[in-house]
């Protein structure tokens, strides 16, 4: 099996790969957005960077982080 170009060791047999993550988020969850492929990796790279940051400091109020900035992305704001 090939993943990311590359042959790989962790999954035998004949599990198919499921379409990339951004693709995913960008053909049902931003398709009314202009840029659906840039604004999937904004999307994707605040969600990983908040779960980073929660991880070292599990205090931070993710709800309220991501409120923040859901406000923002969904409604345009820039």
């Amino acid at each position: 099996m090939v993943v990311c170009g590359r042959p790989s060791s962790r999954m035998g047999g004949s599990h198919v790969l499921s379409p990339p993550a951004h693709a995913m988020v960008e053909r049902y969850l931003l398709a009314w957005h202009p840029r659906p492929d840039l604004a999937a990796v904004e999307l994707l790279s605040f969600l990983d960077g908040l779960q980073h940051h929660w991880l070292r400091d599990p205090g931070i109020d993710f709800l309220a982080q991501w409120d923040l900035f859901a406000d923002r992305f969904f409604t345009g704001a820039r």
